[in-house]
Formats: structure tokens, C-alpha cells, sequence
């Protein structure tokens, strides 16, 4: 039985670059994404299967832990605007 797959440009070379990006492994982006540590590893390899719920969880997993990451907006204003005031001083 052969399995439909096709190769996306490099969906996995991203893929892989935004998980080294943000310090995680194979294994822990699949258990983020819920699926197999082979799976992330043959997308990566750049076997993507023409329809594949595991890509789609594989990003949206690295989206929301890039997100968790990210400093507040908020805050980031308030630091700059109390530096300005310091300087002002």
C-alpha cells in the first residue's frame, strides 16, 4: 500500500528551523502536537503527506509556544516609556 505524499517546497526545513528556533525537540514538539516522534522526524526529512492533520498541529503547536514566549506588548511600552523618563531626569 503507498502512502500519497508530496514534497511541499521545504514545509520541513521550516518547520524544523522554528523548532530549533525556539529550543525544543523532536519529541517534545510532538507531544505538543500529539502525535508520533516519527512523524515529525519524516516531515522534517520532507515527507508531508498531501493531507496531514500532523503538520497543521506541528505549527500551530510552535505558534502557540512562541506566543507564550513573547514579552507583553503592554509591558514592553511601560519599560520603554519609564527608561525615557529616567533619561529625562
Amino acid at each position: 500500500m503507498e502512502t500519497n505524499t508530496t514534497h511541499r517546497g521545504d514545509v520541513g526545513g521550516r518547520l524544523r528551523a522554528e523548532r530549533e528556533r525556539l529550543g525544543i525537540t523532536r519529541a517534545r514538539l510532538a507531544q505538543l502536537a500529539r502525535c508520533s516522534l516519527t512523524s515529525i522526524s519524516n516531515i522534517e526529512q520532507g515527507a508531508v503527506p498531501e493531507r496531514s492533520r500532523v503538520l497543521d498541529a506541528a505549527f500551530e503547536a510552535l505558534y502557540a509556544l512562541k506566543d507564550e514566549r513573547r514579552p507583553s506588548e503592554a509591558g514592553a511600552v511601560k519599560d520603554r516609556g519609564s527608561s525615557r523618563d529616567h533619561d529625562a531626569g
